[in-house]
């Protein structure tokens, strides 16, 4: 497998004052009206967008998530059970991809875009897929990222986005993957993204076992 670069990453986790009001004031700032979005969408978008400066038209854009919007869910499927029609902008704020559609809008993105879904089990999955990507767009670059509205299941709720490209100039650490057991299972499912964010900010080697063994090393 060929080798990723991470360049740059972010990620978002509200605070205890983090109410859907006090996401959209944040958007705000970013310009986005966000009344109709969805919290998963607000937390992503939050989570990615202090990265746009690193972002050009060819970045391909990949999201995972065990799922879209629990909350939005809820309240469609609470109405379709007291026999009342749920709010078709309920409906379309809840697709899956809405993030990576309102991303790839506001950015101009002609490259790929994906929403993935996986579990505790599959946290890696995307990054053989970025890997992938990478190994048929060595000149290209890959926005990955991974969110979580927590909904009334509870837990962190947040996003983590990493920049990954094949070239080392400029990278703040290299990822190698090899094949290994699945055998990792986090209860917070953004767990190992921010672990493996404060290996890179410690300068320490680390090693995670899902799909694959994830060796980082901190480039010089």
């Amino acid at each position: 497998m060929n080798t990723l670069y991470l360049h740059a990453y972010h990620h978002f986790f509200p605070d205890q004052a983090g109410n859907n009001q006090n996401l959209r004031h944040q958007l705000k700032q970013y310009g986005i009206d966000s009344r109709r979005q969805a919290r998963f969408t607000q937390l992503a978008l939050l989570g990615a967008l202090p990265l746009q400066h690193r972002i050009n038209s060819q970045t391909a854009v990949y999201l995972s998530s065990p799922y879209s919007s629990p909350e939005k869910f809820d309240r469609a499927f609470a109405a379709v059970h007291q026999h009342q029609t749920p709010s078709p902008l309920d409906f379309m704020a809840n697709t899956h991809n809405a993030a990576v559609f309102h991303l790839a809008q506001l950015w101009n993105i002609q490259a790929e875009t994906l929403f993935l879904s996986i579990d505790t089990h599959q946290h890696w999955q995307p990054v053989w897929l970025a890997q992938n990507y990478l190994a048929h767009n060595p000149d290209g670059q890959i926005l990955l990222g991974w969110a979580f509205e927590a909904g009334s299941i509870g837990g962190r709720e947040g996003s983590c986005w990493w920049l990954l490209g094949s070239k080392a100039d400029g990278a703040l650490a290299e990822i190698g993957f090899t094949p290994s057991a699945d055998n990792l299972a986090a209860t917070d499912f953004l767990a190992p993204f921010t672990q493996f964010e404060q290996d890179i900010v410690w300068k320490k080697k680390v090693m995670f076992v899902a799909e694959g063994l994830a060796a980082l090393s901190v480039c010089k």
